[in-house]
């Protein structure tokens, strides 16, 4: 941030005096040469100023940090309505210290683009854009509304940030990108109370990739067998009987459920 003096910063864009609109407003306003770190913004339904993390480097810039989810873990997942249904904010979106955190850009920010990223290194990411502008995550998630139009900007899920082997981490030839995805064949288990799911052991993903339509056990006639079907940050596995099953990072591998494809380091998620 700048440590200019007080009448400089009122002509600054972002800084607490004169906040942006949202992170790529900042970035857009300031010339689109900034470096990554929180900046001031105020959002159409906040009255006062909001201090958040913006990646301005990352797949072009201007993304702004919605949330937090840590890998390996089960406080977000699909069962959190807390958080993904009602939109109650938690820990903090102005850095990116390995915690969960729901910030106030998932119930006020309007966005097109959304991005996930590892939070330690940036080139781990997977970027995608809708046709359409979306008033928050929070409104589509709340109406369980399946948005599956979003096609890829930047990165896969093979380069997001997680261990073990990369032979589990194949991409389907025909994933979209989007929110709630899954089999609704599988109408028994929810996310965030909505009825969807896989049939075949990973939920519908809440903010993530998805084949669609899904194709169950049915293989269409480009799609690879091997490769990962689902994947979703705020989802879980069909069960939830298990430990693995409940991390709310998950995916499916086709033919091999989630037994190998559990292992995610911690995420956040940008939209801009």
């Amino acid at each position: 941030m700048c440590p200019c003096p007080y009448h400089l910063q009122e002509k600054l864009v972002g800084t607490r005096i004169n906040p942006g609109r949202s992170c790529n407003d900042i970035l857009i306003r300031r010339g689109g040469q900034l470096r990554s770190g929180p900046y001031w913004v105020t959002f159409e339904s906040s009255a006062y100023p909001y201090y958040v993390f913006c990646d301005m480097e990352t797949a072009g810039g201007g993304w702004t940090l919605v949330t937090k989810v840590k890998g390996n873990d089960v406080l977000m997942n699909r069962v959190n309505a807390a958080q993904w249904r009602d939109g109650r904010l938690m820990g903090s979106t102005t850095n990116l210290v390995n915690e969960n955190a729901l910030g106030l850009a998932y119930t006020a920010l309007q966005f097109r683009d959304v991005m996930i990223r590892s939070l330690t290194d940036g080139r781990k990411h997977l970027a995608w854009r809708h046709p359409v502008t979306f008033r928050s995550i929070q409104s589509i998630v709340k109406n369980c509304t399946r948005i599956s139009n979003g096609y890829k900007l930047s990165g896969s899920i093979q380069q997001l940030d997680y261990k073990g082997n990369p032979i589990y981490h194949n991409d389907c030839t025909e994933l979209v990108y989007g929110f709630m995805g899954g089999d609704s064949s599988h109408a028994t288990t929810t996310v965030a109370g909505c009825a969807k799911g896989h049939k075949h052991g990973h939920t519908g993903a809440v903010i993530g990739a998805f084949l669609d339509p899904p194709s169950g056990d049915r293989k269409t006639p480009n799609q690879d067998f091997k490769c990962i079907s689902d994947f979703g940050i705020g989802g879980g596995y069909i069960s939830m009987t298990n430990l693995v099953g409940r991390y709310a990072i998950n995916a499916h591998y086709w033919s091999s459920g989630n037994s190998n494809t559990n292992s995610w380091n911690s995420h956040g998620v940008f939209v801009r």
